[in-house]
């Protein structure tokens, strides 16, 4: 009963008279850091109290939802099926707008599963990726672009655990992020060669890759996995940002 109470907490949105907020698009909101420029939010809630609607997810995710005008994404999972969804729900009354099986697959061990980045939107576009390496574009009616998989074009992630980076959008690029063992692990991870960490720069619209750079790692392979997502900043304003970092 937990997992279920804190999916639906999850999703829990303000009172009706903050529907009209500003957007969400990423895990950590509009300005990139986890803050919002919106006064007089609510500070206290209950299962009634400033409370607009709630709803119970498919299954387990530890995703956060991006959200775009009367568009809320969300990435979630089916266990008994063994899938992961892509979810759009109505912002003003919580019901679904589209849902696409993303990927099958569901976890590869019993502490966590494949649903846990969150998904990332420009209102045009929305993008989802799952732990399994699944990465995909949708228009926000929830028509499919393209999907492709990152551990298949660039080889098997090298993690004791499950992964998880949360994808970016920002000036008309996509950016993902894989920092990792640089020796294989449990068994996962090239064994030809050295499990390269990277940063990657996409075509939001077809998932095609613009540029990749290797981040180059002293070799000690207790020290360089990371859980991480890329991050924009500016030493002035977080707003207008002019570069893209990992933060270690």
């Amino acid at each position: 009963m937990k997992t279920s109470t804190l999916a639906l907490i999850g999703l829990t949105l303000l009172a009706a008279g903050q529907l009209t907020a500003d957007n969400w698009p990423q895990w950590r909101g509009p300005n990139f850091n986890g803050s919002s420029d919106e006064k007089n939010l609510p500070t206290q809630w209950s299962k009634t109290e400033n409370v607009a609607w709630s709803l119970d997810l498919p299954g387990t995710s530890a995703s956060t939802s991006a959200v775009w005008n009367d568009y809320v994404f969300i990435s979630s999972s089916d266990e008994q099926a063994k899938t992961l969804l892509a979810i759009c729900y109505d912002r003003k009354t919580g019901k679904e707008i589209w849902k696409d099986q993303a990927s099958i697959g569901f976890s590869q061990d019993n502490k966590s599963n494949f649903a846990s980045p969150s998904p990332t939107t420009d209102g045009k576009i929305v993008i989802f990726f799952y732990g399994n390496g699944e990465l995909l574009g949708y228009e926000v009616g929830g028509k499919k672009l393209w999907s492709r998989n990152i551990q298949k074009d660039y080889g098997q992630f090298a993690f004791n655990w499950t992964f998880s980076t949360s994808p970016l959008l920002y000036g008309g690029k996509l950016y993902m992020q894989v920092l990792q063992r640089d020796v294989p692990v449990n068994g996962r991870g090239k064994t030809d060669g050295p499990n390269d960490s990277y940063l990657l720069a996409l075509d939001p619209m077809t998932g095609k890759q613009l540029w990749q750079v290797i981040r180059p790692v002293m070799r000690l392979p207790n020290r360089v996995k990371r859980l991480l997502h890329p991050l924009l900043m500016n030493s002035m304003d977080a707003r207008s940002c002019s570069s893209l970092v990992a933060i270690v």
